[in-house]
């Protein structure tokens, strides 16, 4: 006696709810955990809606790059080593009218920009300003968008290459700081690097320059960039760059730059077609933080350029800071 059929209707519902029953196994083992975890509620209120199939996986496939987007934006804060989450709508404008003044400069960082376009930032101000406030929102934001972010002091930058250099490891660690899209060195200038640190900083700033965007915190202006730097080389380095900086001046430019087109107190560069690489006169303003720079460079009798290194014509910033 043969063993009685199943009825066509009810094998195909039963095949169903072996499918159902099965399908979150099979998604957690393709690390789909999303969808594993939201499966039944889905499909219920896909049943509920009388959604079709392709609604359906697509909600499915929405929870699950939710997911991961959180995963990763998890992952990117602690690389990042950001202390806390902030926002930029905690930061009292209206505290002191020096943040009133800066407020949209402040706001126009926040759209990331310079990042996509490789540009540095420094933030100068008084002890309790809110400097590492502004910093840390906008490494925060950098994160939310995707962005490699690493927040460390100078002082703790330091003490690992320095550390680094003592094991073997320098390259590997200054390969750490290089990496990230947006390196932001916080509370520079309130100890002095010493000659070692001075060295190996510039290291980290001159490899990461127009190639990664990297974010500094001070409490002192350029002119008084002795008080942390010990080098004359990296005082000239700090020269040329802020120049570079604030007036987007081309290096052959700025390092054939004299006195005589420097004029303080019209507060303009005059360049004729002579000094510049397209041939054509420019008329180049002087910022504050530029003044600063400028009238902290002391002028040597026996030469009328800008920028010298030992006595002599810096021709290349670069090939000093090696020397140095």
């Amino acid at each position: 006696m043969g063993c009685p059929s199943i009825p066509q209707g009810k094998r195909l519902q039963s095949d169903t709810i072996t499918l159902i029953r099965d399908e979150p196994a099979k998604l957690n083992k393709l690390q789909l955990k999303a969808m594993a975890g939201s499966f039944d509620t889905v499909l219920s209120q896909a049943r509920q809606q009388n959604l079709s199939i392709l609604v359906t996986l697509n909600r499915l496939a929405d929870l699950e790059i939710e997911r991961r987007w959180q995963a990763a934006l998890k992952l990117r804060r602690e690389r990042s080593k950001l202390a806390e989450k902030v926002s930029i709508d905690q930061f009292d404008f209206d505290h002191h009218k020096s943040r009133k003044e800066q407020k949209n400069r402040v706001l126009h960082l926040l759209d990331l920009e310079f990042v996509r376009e490789r540009m540095d930032v420094i933030l100068i101000g008084n002890p309790g300003t809110g400097k590492s406030f502004l910093a840390n929102c906008i490494a925060g934001a950098a994160c939310n968008a995707n962005v490699k972010v690493l927040f460390t002091t100078a002082m703790d930058m330091i003490n690992h290459l320095i550390a680094a250099e003592a094991d073997h490891s320098l390259l590997k660690k200054l390969q750490h700081y290089q990496a990230p899209d947006l390196l932001v060195c916080d509370e520079l200038g309130y100890l002095s690097l010493g000659q070692q640190g001075s060295h190996l900083f510039f290291q980290v700033i001159s490899a990461r320059h127009q190639k990664k965007s990297t974010m500094l915190t001070t409490n002192l202006p350029f002119a008084d960039r002795g008080k942390v730097f010990d080098s004359t080389t990296l005082a000239t380095a700090i020269h040329v760059l802020s120049t570079a900086f604030y007036t987007g001046m081309r290096r052959g430019e700025i390092l054939s730059l004299t006195w005589n087109k420097v004029d303080l107190e019209k507060r303009n560069i005059q360049l004729e077609a002579a000094d510049t690489k397209d041939r054509e006169p420019r008329t180049i303003p002087i910022c504050n933080e530029l003044l600063e720079v400028l009238k902290s460079i002391p002028r040597a009798l026996h030469d009328n350029r800008v920028f010298l290194y030992e006595g002599k014509p810096a021709k290349s910033i670069k090939t000093g800071l090696i020397r140095a």
